[in-house]
Protein backbone atom coordinates (compact mmCIF):
# COMPACT_ATOMS: atom_id res chain seq x y z
CA UNK A 1 0.00 0.00 0.00
CA UNK A 2 2.82 2.40 0.94
CA UNK A 3 4.68 1.57 -2.28
CA UNK A 4 1.59 2.49 -4.36
CA UNK A 5 1.30 5.86 -2.59
CA UNK A 6 4.91 6.68 -3.41
CA UNK A 7 4.34 5.95 -7.13
CA UNK A 8 1.24 8.16 -7.19
CA UNK A 9 3.18 10.96 -5.47
CA UNK A 10 5.98 10.84 -8.06
CA UNK A 11 3.46 11.05 -10.91
CA UNK A 12 1.78 14.08 -9.32
CA UNK A 13 5.15 15.83 -8.87
CA UNK A 14 6.14 15.14 -12.49
CA UNK A 15 2.87 16.52 -13.85
CA UNK A 16 3.21 19.59 -11.64
CA UNK A 17 6.72 20.34 -12.92
CA UNK A 18 5.56 19.93 -16.52
CA UNK A 19 2.70 22.39 -16.03
CA UNK A 20 5.03 24.82 -14.27
CA UNK A 21 7.57 24.78 -17.11
CA UNK A 22 4.82 25.21 -19.70
CA UNK A 23 3.54 28.26 -17.79
CA UNK A 24 7.05 29.81 -17.65
CA UNK A 25 7.69 29.33 -21.40
CA UNK A 26 4.26 30.72 -22.29
CA UNK A 27 4.81 33.82 -20.19
CA UNK A 28 8.17 34.42 -21.93
CA UNK A 29 6.59 33.93 -25.39
CA UNK A 30 9.26 31.36 -26.27
CA UNK A 31 9.62 30.14 -29.86
CA UNK A 32 12.15 27.83 -31.52
CA UNK A 33 13.92 30.72 -33.23
CA UNK A 34 14.69 32.43 -29.94
CA UNK A 35 17.33 29.97 -28.79
CA UNK A 36 20.08 31.98 -30.47
CA UNK A 37 19.10 35.02 -28.44
CA UNK A 38 19.50 33.08 -25.22
CA UNK A 39 23.10 32.38 -26.13
CA UNK A 40 24.07 36.03 -26.39
CA UNK A 41 24.23 38.67 -29.14
CA UNK A 42 24.42 37.41 -32.71
CA UNK A 43 27.98 37.42 -34.10
CA UNK A 44 27.71 39.41 -37.31
CA UNK A 45 30.24 40.37 -39.95
CA UNK A 46 31.20 43.66 -38.37
CA UNK A 47 32.26 42.01 -35.10
CA UNK A 48 34.03 39.02 -36.62
CA UNK A 49 37.82 38.73 -36.25
CA UNK A 50 40.32 39.24 -39.06
CA UNK A 51 40.61 36.43 -41.58
CA UNK A 52 43.96 36.46 -43.33
CA UNK A 53 44.65 39.93 -44.71
CA UNK A 54 40.98 40.93 -44.65
CA UNK A 55 39.59 42.91 -41.73
CA UNK A 56 35.95 42.27 -40.87
CA UNK A 57 34.89 45.71 -42.09
CA UNK A 58 36.40 44.86 -45.44
CA UNK A 59 34.36 41.63 -45.56
CA UNK A 60 31.20 43.70 -45.21
CA UNK A 61 32.26 45.99 -48.02
CA UNK A 62 33.07 43.03 -50.26
CA UNK A 63 29.75 41.39 -49.49
CA UNK A 64 27.87 44.46 -50.65
CA UNK A 65 29.87 45.12 -53.81
CA UNK A 66 29.21 43.83 -57.28
CA UNK A 67 31.41 41.32 -58.99
CA UNK A 68 32.80 41.74 -62.47
CA UNK A 69 29.63 40.44 -64.15
CA UNK A 70 27.49 43.01 -62.33
CA UNK A 71 25.83 40.52 -59.96
CA UNK A 72 25.77 40.94 -56.22
CA UNK A 73 27.81 38.31 -54.40
CA UNK A 74 25.47 35.56 -53.17
CA UNK A 75 25.82 32.61 -50.87
CA UNK A 76 23.49 29.68 -50.25
CA UNK A 77 22.11 29.28 -46.73
CA UNK A 78 20.35 26.43 -44.93
CA UNK A 79 17.02 26.63 -43.05
CA UNK A 80 18.87 26.53 -39.73
CA UNK A 81 21.06 29.48 -40.78
CA UNK A 82 18.04 31.50 -41.87
CA UNK A 83 16.44 31.39 -38.42
CA UNK A 84 16.32 34.74 -36.59
CA UNK A 85 15.43 35.72 -33.04
CA UNK A 86 11.85 36.22 -31.86
CA UNK A 87 9.94 34.89 -34.84
CA UNK A 88 8.91 31.55 -36.19
CA UNK A 89 11.20 30.60 -39.11
CA UNK A 90 9.61 30.51 -42.52
CA UNK A 91 10.58 28.33 -45.43
CA UNK A 92 13.95 29.68 -46.68
CA UNK A 93 14.77 30.70 -50.24
CA UNK A 94 17.25 28.68 -52.24
CA UNK A 95 19.81 31.52 -51.98
CA UNK A 96 19.83 34.92 -50.37
CA UNK A 97 21.85 38.09 -50.75
CA UNK A 98 24.64 38.38 -48.22
CA UNK A 99 23.92 41.16 -45.72
CA UNK A 100 24.50 39.94 -42.19
CA UNK A 101 26.55 36.78 -41.77
CA UNK A 102 28.21 35.03 -38.88
CA UNK A 103 31.93 34.52 -38.38
CA UNK A 104 31.96 31.21 -40.23
CA UNK A 105 30.47 32.81 -43.35
CA UNK A 106 32.97 35.66 -43.05
CA UNK A 107 35.69 33.15 -43.78
CA UNK A 108 33.87 32.26 -47.00
CA UNK A 109 33.58 35.91 -48.00
CA UNK A 110 37.36 36.20 -47.59
CA UNK A 111 37.61 33.92 -50.61
CA UNK A 112 35.45 36.14 -52.81
CA UNK A 113 37.91 38.22 -54.81
CA UNK A 114 36.23 41.32 -56.21
CA UNK A 115 38.31 43.02 -58.95
CA UNK A 116 38.99 46.62 -58.02
CA UNK A 117 38.54 45.98 -54.30
CA UNK A 118 41.41 43.53 -53.81
CA UNK A 119 44.82 43.86 -55.45
CA UNK A 120 45.61 40.70 -57.43
CA UNK A 121 49.28 39.72 -57.67
CA UNK A 122 50.59 36.76 -59.68
CA UNK A 123 54.00 35.18 -59.05
CA UNK A 124 55.81 31.98 -60.02
CA UNK A 125 58.79 30.31 -58.36
CA UNK A 126 60.83 27.12 -58.29
CA UNK A 127 63.46 25.73 -55.93
CA UNK A 128 66.03 28.26 -57.19
CA UNK A 129 63.86 31.34 -56.69
CA UNK A 130 61.55 30.56 -53.75
CA UNK A 131 63.76 32.51 -51.32
CA UNK A 132 63.24 35.58 -53.45
CA UNK A 133 59.49 34.94 -53.49
CA UNK A 134 59.33 34.85 -49.68
CA UNK A 135 61.00 38.25 -49.41
CA UNK A 136 58.79 39.70 -52.14
CA UNK A 137 55.61 38.43 -50.48
CA UNK A 138 56.64 39.85 -47.13
CA UNK A 139 57.53 43.26 -48.59
CA UNK A 140 54.12 43.54 -50.27
CA UNK A 141 52.36 42.29 -47.14
CA UNK A 142 54.08 44.82 -44.87
CA UNK A 143 53.81 47.85 -47.15
CA UNK A 144 50.35 47.39 -48.66
CA UNK A 145 47.52 49.55 -47.33
CA UNK A 146 44.75 47.50 -48.97
CA UNK A 147 43.82 43.79 -49.14
CA UNK A 148 46.02 41.76 -51.50
CA UNK A 149 45.36 38.28 -52.84
CA UNK A 150 48.33 36.37 -54.26
CA UNK A 151 48.10 33.83 -57.06
CA UNK A 152 51.19 31.61 -56.79
CA UNK A 153 52.40 28.69 -58.85
CA UNK A 154 55.26 26.24 -58.23
CA UNK A 155 56.51 22.79 -59.19
CA UNK A 156 54.62 20.20 -57.13
CA UNK A 157 57.37 19.42 -54.58
CA UNK A 158 58.20 23.10 -54.07
CA UNK A 159 54.53 23.91 -53.56
CA UNK A 160 54.35 21.41 -50.69
CA UNK A 161 57.39 22.91 -48.98
CA UNK A 162 56.12 26.45 -49.55
CA UNK A 163 52.96 25.68 -47.56
CA UNK A 164 55.03 24.39 -44.63
CA UNK A 165 57.39 27.38 -44.83
CA UNK A 166 54.52 29.85 -44.88
CA UNK A 167 52.91 28.37 -41.76
CA UNK A 168 56.01 29.19 -39.70
CA UNK A 169 56.10 32.89 -40.58
CA UNK A 170 54.05 36.03 -40.01
CA UNK A 171 52.46 35.25 -43.39
CA UNK A 172 50.65 32.16 -42.09
CA UNK A 173 47.29 33.82 -42.79
CA UNK A 174 48.31 35.23 -46.16
CA UNK A 175 45.39 35.44 -48.58
CA UNK A 176 46.54 33.37 -51.53
CA UNK A 177 45.80 30.71 -54.12
CA UNK A 178 48.64 28.27 -54.82
CA UNK A 179 48.69 25.77 -57.69
CA UNK A 180 51.30 23.51 -59.34
CA UNK A 181 52.90 24.30 -62.66
CA UNK A 182 50.95 23.08 -65.68
CA UNK A 183 52.81 20.83 -68.10
CA UNK A 184 53.53 23.83 -70.36
CA UNK A 185 55.79 25.40 -67.71
CA UNK A 186 59.21 23.72 -67.33
CA UNK A 187 60.32 23.30 -63.71
CA UNK A 188 63.60 25.09 -64.40
CA UNK A 189 61.86 28.03 -66.12
CA UNK A 190 59.25 29.49 -63.75
CA UNK A 191 59.06 32.67 -65.83
CA UNK A 192 57.17 30.68 -68.49
CA UNK A 193 54.16 30.85 -66.15
CA UNK A 194 53.51 34.48 -67.15
CA UNK A 195 52.57 33.26 -70.62
CA UNK A 196 49.79 31.13 -69.12
CA UNK A 197 48.38 33.45 -66.44
CA UNK A 198 44.72 32.93 -67.22
CA UNK A 199 45.16 29.23 -67.92
CA UNK A 200 46.67 28.53 -64.51
CA UNK A 201 44.22 30.90 -62.80
CA UNK A 202 41.08 31.06 -64.99
CA UNK A 203 39.18 32.89 -62.22
CA UNK A 204 41.28 36.03 -62.74
CA UNK A 205 39.35 39.10 -63.90
CA UNK A 206 40.21 42.77 -64.09
CA UNK A 207 43.56 44.36 -63.30
CA UNK A 208 46.36 42.02 -62.21
CA UNK A 209 50.03 42.57 -61.46
CA UNK A 210 52.71 40.09 -62.46
CA UNK A 211 55.93 40.32 -60.46
CA UNK A 212 59.07 38.23 -60.70
CA UNK A 213 60.60 36.75 -57.53
CA UNK A 214 63.79 38.88 -57.47
CA UNK A 215 61.80 41.91 -56.36
CA UNK A 216 61.14 43.91 -53.20
CA UNK A 217 58.15 46.27 -53.06
CA UNK A 218 58.72 49.31 -50.83
CA UNK A 219 55.53 51.16 -51.76
CA UNK A 220 51.78 50.56 -51.52
CA UNK A 221 51.19 48.13 -54.36
CA UNK A 222 47.67 49.43 -54.91
CA UNK A 223 49.28 52.33 -56.80
CA UNK A 224 50.26 49.93 -59.57
CA UNK A 225 46.62 49.08 -60.24
CA UNK A 226 46.04 52.77 -61.01
CA UNK A 227 48.73 53.00 -63.70
CA UNK A 228 46.96 54.24 -66.86
CA UNK A 229 46.76 51.66 -69.65
CA UNK A 230 46.04 53.24 -73.01
CA UNK A 231 43.11 51.91 -75.01
CA UNK A 232 44.30 49.16 -77.34
CA UNK A 233 47.29 48.34 -75.11
CA UNK A 234 47.11 44.97 -73.32
CA UNK A 235 49.34 46.13 -70.47
CA UNK A 236 51.88 48.46 -68.88
CA UNK A 237 55.60 47.63 -69.00
CA UNK A 238 58.94 49.39 -68.51
CA UNK A 239 60.90 50.23 -71.64
CA UNK A 240 64.55 49.26 -71.26
CA UNK A 241 65.82 52.43 -72.90
CA UNK A 242 64.31 54.51 -70.08
CA UNK A 243 66.38 52.81 -67.36
CA UNK A 244 68.70 55.24 -65.58
CA UNK A 245 71.07 52.53 -64.40
CA UNK A 246 74.52 51.95 -65.80
CA UNK A 247 73.26 49.02 -67.83
CA UNK A 248 72.13 51.24 -70.70
CA UNK A 249 75.71 52.37 -71.38
CA UNK A 250 76.93 48.75 -71.65
CA UNK A 251 74.08 46.74 -73.13
CA UNK A 252 71.94 47.11 -76.24
CA UNK A 253 68.26 46.80 -75.25
CA UNK A 254 67.04 46.67 -78.84
CA UNK A 255 64.89 44.25 -80.81
CA UNK A 256 67.91 43.36 -82.92
CA UNK A 257 69.56 41.65 -79.93
CA UNK A 258 66.45 40.26 -78.22
CA UNK A 259 64.52 38.88 -81.20
CA UNK A 260 65.62 36.95 -84.29
CA UNK A 261 64.46 39.50 -86.85
CA UNK A 262 65.57 37.19 -89.68
CA UNK A 263 63.01 34.56 -88.68
CA UNK A 264 60.62 33.85 -91.58
CA UNK A 265 57.56 34.54 -89.40
CA UNK A 266 59.02 37.72 -87.87
CA UNK A 267 60.27 39.46 -91.03
CA UNK A 268 56.72 40.45 -92.17
CA UNK A 269 56.28 42.46 -88.96
CA UNK A 270 58.87 44.96 -90.24
CA UNK A 271 60.29 45.63 -86.77
CA UNK A 272 63.15 48.13 -86.84
CA UNK A 273 66.39 46.75 -85.35
CA UNK A 274 66.87 49.84 -83.18
CA UNK A 275 63.40 49.74 -81.61
CA UNK A 276 63.66 49.60 -77.84
CA UNK A 277 62.59 46.48 -75.94
CA UNK A 278 60.75 46.36 -72.62
CA UNK A 279 61.14 44.36 -69.42
CA UNK A 280 58.70 41.45 -69.12
CA UNK A 281 59.41 40.56 -65.48
CA UNK A 282 57.11 43.20 -63.96
CA UNK A 283 53.92 44.30 -65.68
CA UNK A 284 50.31 45.30 -65.17
CA UNK A 285 47.56 43.88 -67.38
CA UNK A 286 43.83 43.29 -67.48
CA UNK A 287 43.00 39.58 -67.19
CA UNK A 288 39.61 40.12 -68.82
CA UNK A 289 41.26 41.74 -71.85
CA UNK A 290 43.96 39.05 -71.85
CA UNK A 291 41.31 36.36 -72.21
CA UNK A 292 39.19 38.28 -74.70
CA UNK A 293 42.18 38.83 -77.01
CA UNK A 294 43.46 35.29 -76.42
CA UNK A 295 46.92 36.59 -75.48
CA UNK A 296 47.99 33.15 -74.27
CA UNK A 297 47.01 31.66 -77.64
CA UNK A 298 49.05 34.32 -79.47
CA UNK A 299 52.08 33.62 -77.26
CA UNK A 300 51.75 29.89 -77.85
CA UNK A 301 51.81 30.46 -81.61
CA UNK A 302 55.24 32.07 -81.28
CA UNK A 303 56.43 29.16 -79.13
CA UNK A 304 55.42 26.85 -81.98
CA UNK A 305 57.40 28.99 -84.44
CA UNK A 306 60.38 28.66 -82.10
CA UNK A 307 60.33 24.87 -82.51
CA UNK A 308 61.22 25.28 -86.18
CA UNK A 309 63.69 28.14 -85.78
CA UNK A 310 64.69 30.20 -82.69
CA UNK A 311 62.67 33.38 -82.32
CA UNK A 312 65.00 34.88 -79.69
CA UNK A 313 68.12 36.93 -80.36
CA UNK A 314 71.71 36.88 -79.17
CA UNK A 315 71.28 38.70 -75.85
CA UNK A 316 72.52 36.40 -73.03
CA UNK A 317 69.98 34.68 -70.77
CA UNK A 318 67.09 35.32 -73.17
CA UNK A 319 64.74 32.59 -74.35
CA UNK A 320 61.59 32.09 -76.39
CA UNK A 321 59.24 33.19 -73.58
CA UNK A 322 60.55 36.75 -73.49
CA UNK A 323 60.84 36.92 -77.29
CA UNK A 324 57.21 35.81 -77.61
CA UNK A 325 56.06 38.61 -75.29
CA UNK A 326 58.16 41.19 -77.15
CA UNK A 327 56.44 40.14 -80.37
CA UNK A 328 52.85 39.95 -79.09
CA UNK A 329 53.06 43.26 -77.22
CA UNK A 330 55.16 45.07 -79.85
CA UNK A 331 54.15 48.75 -80.06
CA UNK A 332 51.25 48.11 -77.66
CA UNK A 333 52.54 48.92 -74.17
CA UNK A 334 51.82 51.75 -71.75
CA UNK A 335 54.66 52.92 -69.45
CA UNK A 336 55.18 52.01 -65.80
CA UNK A 337 56.38 55.01 -63.73
CA UNK A 338 60.11 54.90 -63.12
CA UNK A 339 59.95 54.58 -59.33
CA UNK A 340 57.63 51.59 -59.70
CA UNK A 341 60.28 49.58 -61.50
CA UNK A 342 63.85 50.39 -60.52
CA UNK A 343 65.64 47.52 -62.21
CA UNK A 344 69.06 46.18 -63.20
CA UNK A 345 70.16 45.83 -59.56
CA UNK A 346 71.45 42.35 -60.38
CA UNK A 347 73.56 43.34 -63.38
CA UNK A 348 76.66 43.99 -61.25
CA UNK A 349 77.65 43.61 -57.61
CA UNK A 350 78.12 47.36 -57.37
CA UNK A 351 75.53 50.06 -56.91
CA UNK A 352 74.05 51.40 -60.14
CA UNK A 353 71.95 53.93 -58.25
CA UNK A 354 72.49 56.26 -55.31
CA UNK A 355 71.26 55.15 -51.88
CA UNK A 356 68.89 58.13 -51.82
CA UNK A 357 67.28 57.09 -55.11
CA UNK A 358 66.93 53.45 -54.03
CA UNK A 359 65.32 54.55 -50.78
CA UNK A 360 62.66 56.49 -52.73
CA UNK A 361 62.01 53.61 -55.15
CA UNK A 362 58.63 51.86 -54.85
CA UNK A 363 59.78 48.58 -56.45
CA UNK A 364 63.34 47.23 -56.63
CA UNK A 365 64.25 44.55 -59.17
CA UNK A 366 67.45 42.49 -59.04
CA UNK A 367 67.19 41.27 -62.63
CA UNK A 368 70.49 39.91 -63.85
CA UNK A 369 72.97 37.33 -62.61
CA UNK A 370 73.61 38.69 -59.09
CA UNK A 371 70.64 37.82 -56.88
CA UNK A 372 70.37 39.06 -53.27
CA UNK A 373 70.12 35.52 -51.91
CA UNK A 374 73.36 34.58 -53.67
CA UNK A 375 76.91 35.38 -52.56
CA UNK A 376 77.15 38.94 -53.86
CA UNK A 377 74.56 41.57 -54.79
CA UNK A 378 73.94 45.29 -54.61
CA UNK A 379 71.73 46.71 -51.84
CA UNK A 380 71.40 43.25 -50.32
CA UNK A 381 70.64 44.79 -46.90
CA UNK A 382 67.25 45.96 -48.21
CA UNK A 383 66.33 42.48 -49.42
CA UNK A 384 67.53 40.90 -46.18
CA UNK A 385 65.16 43.13 -44.19
CA UNK A 386 62.18 41.35 -45.79
CA UNK A 387 63.50 37.82 -46.12
CA UNK A 388 61.74 35.17 -44.00
CA UNK A 389 64.09 32.26 -43.18
CA UNK A 390 63.07 28.66 -43.76
CA UNK A 391 62.90 27.09 -40.29
CA UNK A 392 63.69 23.68 -41.79
CA UNK A 393 66.93 25.13 -43.20
CA UNK A 394 66.19 23.38 -46.49
CA UNK A 395 66.60 26.72 -48.26
CA UNK A 396 69.30 29.13 -47.09
CA UNK A 397 70.91 32.19 -48.72
CA UNK A 398 74.42 31.39 -49.90
CA UNK A 399 75.74 34.49 -48.21
CA UNK A 400 75.35 35.14 -44.49
CA UNK A 401 73.96 38.60 -43.92
CA UNK A 402 74.27 40.64 -40.76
Amino acid sequence: MGYTRIKIGLVVVGVSWTLFLFYIMSSLKWSPGSMGAARGPKHNLETSPHAGLFASSQFLEMANTFNSSGNTAKIAVTPRESAKSNFTPRKPKTSTEVKIINAKKAMLIAKIIVPGKVVQVVMAANSQTIMGLMAALNSIFLNSKVPVHFYLTFPGDVLKHFKEWLQNTNLNKLSHTARPFPREVPEDKPHFAKLFLTSIFPELEGIIIYIDTDVVVQGNIEEMTKIPIEKGHPGAFSEECTSVSRRFSRARPFYSTHVNLKHSAIRPLAIKPTECTFNTDVFVTNATTWKRENITGQLQQWLLHNQKEPIYGVEPELDESEAAMLLVFHNRISPIPQLWHVRDLGMTTGAGYSKQFVKKAKLLHWNGHFKPWARRAAFVEIWQKYYLPDVTLHYQPLRRHN
